[in-house]
């Protein structure tokens, strides 16, 4: 954005009636800066440092949102005025240090008064501090950490904050030496401490980086232990530390017939947020003796309601994989394949103990995988036997379409995937029993039902087989009411005889079914004032469900008088139009207190 277009842009807001305040043109002021004396020269159109940044900060707010007219920003400058200021202040503040002489090992109030001496030189009305609950100051000021020494490492974090009217922001500079080039930070790997003993199994090594430095202070270490390094839920490949000695940087990795080694890397971060790189390498030494992978064995057992006996259909089989062992003593994790895939993600487990339920009859060959802390593992295989009793009882599941919204809704019900297993058994129409949760019920595979009334219902479905099976699965769904548009409010109105006249709303948009079509009536009806405006109305489209939504109701001249000093009120109402359940119109909310049309 020029300068020129900025200028503009404040001519605008001005006019606008914003709380912007009018500047002389022409003046100018002179100001130590980095050892200069600079002269500050306002343009021809008065523009000082605040302004023009919170023009800036206005313009980018409109550039992110088209769809914010720039009426409606004007009406609400007022309240983005403050906002828009605190940003300026906080970004100009930092400018401004920026530009300061540079003072080695400063301390933050010695930037503050070189801060304030800028400023008194400044014409009041060109002052960065305009308001008198206008505040700077900085929090935070790193110069290193040999100050002590008397030595500055030529760059410098500071932290900083702006409050206006109770509103704060903070920022982070970096100010450097013109005269100095700071050195960034040295990465150094100090020798790795072994914390195993050669031969083990697992080598594990502890490292440190005390031979690391950075002038301005070392922000960050990160490591990592290389592509080879040994992970689980006990050991990381990668660490974070913020001290150069931290104990807790542990790489660990499995030993193997013959030595092997391991790159290690680390990069170290200063509050400049310049980085160094180091690797080193870590040699692993080979294992004392091969070690001995874990042993699989596990124990099952079979119960069953079926009058025929333990192994008949159903068959809910217990396992126990307590006698599996790892001569290392090392903890086991485990794996099952239970050899029913018609069971889908039932047919794994990974517990120590698990039960799986048969419901075919057949042969199943189960699976079990142990696997140690090293990554050794075994396996074994049992085959569990399930026969056929013919009192299986059929598989039911059911889905609701839709299964939430609004009433009066009407729901399809299906039953895919819904079936008879026992051997030689059906099932027809008369099968499939309803309970729709609302005192209503009905039969079929595929039926319908009507909810008037807004609630959560739980509906049954029971199926019976043609062999007397009987099985039965519930699942809720909930419909609410159709309601007014939530938090429906008047944000601002304007208007003025012979002009257009706005009025400004705003809502959340409300819950429907799928499918279905909402959108708000808004009336406004004059009460005193310009009677000619009478009652005017607005269809709007409603937003999705949940989404913020504004509206301007917008009144052409001379279509009517929207009149300053009138007064209006207004209210709202709701139509939902389904494709099924036709449609539903709900009574008009109250009319609002009376308002006055306050500006143009």
């Amino acid at each position: 954005m020029s300068e020129s277009g900025v200028v503009g842009f404040l001519n605008l807001v001005r006019s606008g009636g914003t709380s912007f305040e009018g500047r002389q043109m022409g003046r100018s002021v002179d100001v130590a800066i980095n050892g200069e004396r600079r002269r500050d020269r306002r343009g021809q159109a008065g523009v000082t440092l605040v302004e023009m940044l919170v023009a800036i900060a206005i313009l980018a707010i409109l550039s992110v949102s088209a769809t914010v007219g720039l009426t409606t920003l004007l009406t609400t400058s007022s309240r983005a005025d403050l906002q828009s200021r605190t940003d300026a202040v906080v970004n100009g503040f930092g400018e401004v240090l920026k530009q300061l002489d540079y003072v080695g090992c400063a301390t933050p109030a010695q930037y503050e008064q070189a801060f304030t001496h800028y400023e008194s030189a400044l014409a009041p009305k060109e002052r960065l501090l305009q308001r008198s609950d206008a505040t700077v100051e900085i929090t935070d000021l790193n110069v290193g950490t040999r100050c002590g020494e008397n030595v500055d490492p030529g760059v410098q974090v500071i932290n900083i904050r702006a409050t206006v009217g109770g509103r704060s922001r903070a920022a982070q500079i970096v100010k450097r030496d013109p005269n100095a080039s700071p050195n960034g930070p040295t990465a150094v790997i100090d020798t790795p401490v072994p914390q195993t003993g050669a031969g083990d199994v697992l080598y594990t090594v502890a490292l440190t980086a005390k031979g690391s430095s950075a002038s301005l202070g070392i922000l960050r270490l990160d490591w990592d232990c290389g592509t080879s390094a040994y992970v689980d839920a006990s050991h990381s490949r990668t660490y974070t530390t913020y001290s150069v000695d931290d104990p807790t940087v542990l790489c660990t990795y499995a030993a193997s017939a013959s030595a092997s080694s391991s790159s290690v890397s680390l990069t170290v971060t200063d509050y400049g947020l310049a980085t160094d790189s180091a690797t080193r390498t870590v040699t692993v030494p080979a294992w004392a003796s091969p070690p001995t992978g874990p042993t699989a064995k596990f124990t099952f057992t079979q119960a069953s309601t079926s009058p025929l006996g333990p192994t008949y259909n159903p068959s809910n089989a217990t396992f126990d994989a307590s006698t599996s062992m790892s001569p290392s003593g090392s903890d086991l994790t485990y794996r099952w394949d239970f050899g029913d895939s018609s069971s889908g993600g039932l047919n794994v487990s990974t517990v120590l103990k698990p039960t799986h339920a048969y419901y075919s009859p057949g042969t199943y060959t189960v699976t079990l995988v142990v696997t140690d802390d090293i990554g050794l593992y075994a396996s074994v295989s049992h085959s569990v036997t399930v026969a056929n009793s013919g009192k299986v009882p059929p598989v039911v599941t059911f889905a609701a379409n839709p299964s939430s919204g609004v009433v009066p809704q009407t729901v399809s019900f299906n039953t895919t995937g819904t079936m008879a297993k026992s051997v030689g058994a059906v099932l027809v129409p008369s099968s499939y029993q309803w309970n729709f949760g609302d005192g209503q019920v009905g039969s079929g595979a595929s039926p319908t039902h009507l909810y008037s009334a807004a609630g959560t219902y739980t509906v049954t479905l029971t199926v019976t087989d043609s062999l007397g099976n009987v099985a039965a699965t519930s699942r809720s769904v909930a419909y609410g009411a159709v309601v007014l548009p939530l938090g429906f409010t008047l944000t601002d109105a304007a208007g003025e005889l012979a002009h257009d006249g706005h009025f400004y709303f705003a809502w959340s948009n409300v819950a429907r079914s799928p499918g279905d079509s909402v959108s708000y009536t808004i009336q406004v009806q004059v009460t005193a004032g310009c009677l000619a405006f009478g009652s005017q109305s607005r269809d709007v489209a409603a937003g999705a469900e949940g989404t913020n939504q504004t509206y301007d109701f917008r009144v052409s001249w001379p279509a009517s008088n929207v009149c300053l000093g009138s007064k209006y009120k207004y209210r709202v109402q709701t139509k939902r139009v389904s494709a099924t359940d036709g449609t539903t119109v709900i009574s008009w909310s109250a009319w609002s207190t009376p308002f006055t049309i306050g500006h143009t």
